[in-house]
């Protein structure tokens, strides 16, 4: 999370882009061979905790961090550059798409927040993520000029978006509640 919003803050403040740029290659620099970015990036570890621990929501929002120094700068160049790495790790998440059109049971583990959210099976708080993710790597799309990209990315965000309207909206409290596990609503509203 603070990935995503301290380069926001370094644009309002400093009104530099460099040290972004900067983050965003060395984090695609980082991507494995399924797709998915590590927790920590550059570092020593290589086989240990890090590569077992890794936070989902953090590769989701390192892609919309890319999406943002693009509005923010209208660079092409680094949408082009990283665009090939953005479609890895969203073809990570897009093998995890269940039935419902949902992500399900992504494991080990889903941040969100520290607050103590139901993170259970099909959650809200990642498939809302990858909802607008999908959304952005869309638009990315039509910027590099992939346009069955961008029309995948569109019919799947569409799947995702009745998903979480289907089985995390509650219409009797009027609120999406934290998770669907195994067909049964949660609880919890966070």
């Amino acid at each position: 999370w603070v990935a995503y919003v301290e380069p926001k803050v370094n644009y309002s403040i400093l009104g530099g882009t460099q040290l972004t740029a900067k983050y965003l290659r060395q984090i695609g620099q980082s991507q494995r061979s399924d797709g998915i970015i590590e927790m920590f990036w550059p570092g020593d570890e290589r086989e240990g905790v890090l590569k077992l621990v890794n936070i989902k929501d953090f590769v989701l929002l390192w892609i919309s961090t890319i999406w943002e120094y693009y509005r923010y700068t209208g660079n092409v160049e680094i949408v082009r550059e990283l665009f090939p790495n953005v479609a890895k790790a969203m073809g990570w998440f897009e093998k995890r798409v269940g039935s419902q059109g949902l992500l399900d049971n992504i494991t080990p583990w889903v941040f969100g927040d520290w607050a103590p959210l139901d993170r259970r099976d099909r959650n809200t708080i990642l498939n809302a993520l990858f909802y607008n993710t999908l959304r952005e790597t869309a638009q990315m799309a039509t910027v590099v000029g992939d346009k069955a990209a961008r029309r995948r990315y569109e019919k799947l965000a569409g799947r995702v978006k009745a998903g979480i309207n289907e089985c995390l909206w509650d219409e009797r409290r009027g609120v999406y509640v934290d998770s669907d596990a195994g067909g049964v609503p949660s609880g919890r509203v966070s």
